[in-house]
């Protein structure tokens, strides 16, 4: 029968032991010595020494910590032997479990491939309610076990001293006796309390998360949280955090004596402490902004414009009496200025008007329309010079001119402006330009430029454009100080197909066939006989003077 536990082997194994336990206590960071190379395989780590020999087998495996489900760690280590031992080789023969100080161990012999190794496992507590093993795998070679058990002591003793760290920054916590430290926290609302020493204590809710989210009042965001040691982290600006400066100062999640989920704090000048008070009402931040989204979308949907036929189905043109635009001034507050925003209705021959024109008449979905947003039609009548429209009982006069319907197959020539102006000379602000550019060969393109400028301080100024057409599109930057200028550029040759292709005027439709093979029909009129504005989807375009 093979023998682990010859003299100078056992004097091996405990020498290798104390070295351990010494480096336990002396170790600082962890870090891979030179001429060891470490590699994560699976849920562990590996070291291994690149000076090995053919045939030599010398390794430090570093198991993942494992909460320990409420076993103890010598229980916990014989399970883990009994299941860890036989994966690599036949079992000749294994000691029993010794205690060496904060350590279990314990060693196994197996045989793999006609080779005889020595397991030398050791199992240590990794903060509270967890345990961690490590495991040195070496051939039967005392020289060998000489050379290298050191520096994997060394390693190993690292590992422990994070949590010798971490348990001496908590032992500042003045925490309840019988305290349990770490775990999986417990999701729900939490009742906080500011013990200060001259004035009432402040009060205030904490709900947790199983997303791994907080909430306090309107403020939230996502937990630091280490379950070995407990330590978490909620809010600098609420002092529910672990200093990086001071490693007294900490925010601790524990389960008190009677398992009751709890958080002390010792940041602020006073300390905080938080009890679990039952279910949190308020939804997760992640799930609110779900729900937002969810409801947004529905209020899209609600909004979009559904009642319209298949093209050219909708309305025809023998049965309009004619579109009435007029420009009702609005002053805007940030550039300071009066802008001009479109209002038109469509007057049918049956007498009725249409408020809500988004589509080309020709494809508006009439019996649809009335049925589902009856608000939008009115009764009209001519009066005297004047035409009115019967609104929630009274007759009201429409305001506006009738636009001017393009011909069957009219072309136009010309690049039409679209502005948009949100700046002024005080603040800077955006500016938006696009254009539609027609010619009498049917052929169309758009492009576009968005201008953002700022300034305020004097001597200090910056803007940025951005140029689109179907070729692609192109940026510039500019920055102004006291000190100096600067500026600088893009360009992007990935175009859009979108931007070019044909185009076909008939009545108040606008026909749009893309170089990518898509066709786009929109509303279009002219809104005077003289044809040098075009209104397109309710947009006022015009040709500039410049």
């Amino acid at each position: 029968m093979f023998n682990i536990h010859p003299p100078t082997l056992v004097s091996r194994i405990l020498c290798f032991g104390v070295v351990l336990w010494s480096a336990a206590l002396a170790a600082g960071s962890i870090k891979v010595p030179d001429g060891w190379q470490a590699t994560q395989e699976g849920n562990q780590w590996v070291l291994r020494p690149s000076g090995l020999k053919s045939g030599q087998v010398f390794k430090l495996v570093v198991f993942r910590d494992v909460d320990l489900q409420e076993k103890d760690l010598q229980t916990y280590f014989k399970q883990f032997l009994a299941q860890n031992g036989p994966e690599h080789g036949k079992v000749l023969q294994q000691g029993g479990i010794e205690a060496q100080g904060q350590f279990l161990t314990a060693s196994v012999a197996v045989q793999s491939q006609g080779n005889t190794l020595v397991l030398f496992y050791s199992a240590f507590e990794a903060g509270a309610g967890r345990g961690q093993v490590a495991l040195v795998m070496t051939s039967q070679d005392q020289e060998l076990t000489s050379k290298y058990a050191p520096v994997a002591g060394d390693i190993l003793g690292s590992v422990v001293a994070l949590y010798q760290v971490q348990s001496s920054a908590l032992a500042s916590a003045d925490l309840p006796a019988g305290a349990k430290v770490g775990g999986k926290i417990q999701g729900g609302l939490y009742t906080c309390t500011q013990h200060f020493t001259t004035i009432e204590p402040g009060k205030f809710s904490l709900s947790l998360y199983d997303n791994g989210e907080w909430r306090i009042g309107d403020k939230n965001g996502k937990v630091g949280y280490n379950p070995r040691t407990g330590q978490i982290d909620i809010s600098v600006l609420l002092n529910l955090y672990n200093s990086n400066y001071d490693p007294d100062k900490v925010t601790v999640y524990y389960r008190d004596i009677n398992n009751k989920p709890s958080i002390y704090s010792n940041v602020s000048l006073t300390p905080i402490t938080c009890a679990y008070a039952g279910k949190t009402q308020q939804p997760s931040p992640e799930e609110e902004a779900k729900k937002k989204a969810e409801k947004e979308a529905q209020e899209a949907e609600a909004r979009r414009f559904k009642w319209y036929t298949a093209p050219g189905k909708g309305l025809q043109f023998k049965d309009i009496e004619g579109i009435y635009l007029h420009y009702r001034s609005q002053y805007n507050s940030y550039s300071m200025l009066y802008d001009y925003v479109e209002e038109y209705n469509l007057l049918l021959k049956d007498g009725w008007m249409y408020g809500n024109l988004v589509v080309t008449p020709a494809d508006l979905d009439v019996k649809a329309s009335r049925k589902n947003e009856p608000k939008n039609w009115f009764k009209w009548k001519r009066q005297g010079e004047d035409i009115v429209y019967l609104d929630d009982g009274e007759w009201r006069k429409l305001e506006g001119t009738k636009v001017i319907p393009a011909k069957p197959g009219e072309k136009i020539q010309g690049s039409f402006l679209f502005l948009a102006n949100n700046s002024n000379m005080v603040t800077g602000g955006s500016v938006y330009k696009e254009y539609f550019h027609f010619d009498r060969k049917g052929g169309y393109a758009i492009s576009s430029t968005s201008s953002l400028y700022a300034s305020g301080m004097p001597g200090y100024s910056g803007s940025s454009t951005t140029y689109t057409d179907s070729s692609g599109s192109s940026s510039s930057f500019a920055a102004g100080t006291p000190n100096g200028f600067a500026g600088g550029g893009s360009e992007n040759q990935t175009g859009n197909p979108d931007l070019a292709g044909t185009y076909t005027l008939d009545g108040y439709t606008l026909v749009l066939k893309t170089r990518s093979g898509k066709t786009v029909r929109k509303l279009f009129f002219f809104p005077s006989n003289k044809k040098d504005q075009v209104v397109i989807d309710g947009v006022t375009y015009w040709i500039p003077s410049d």
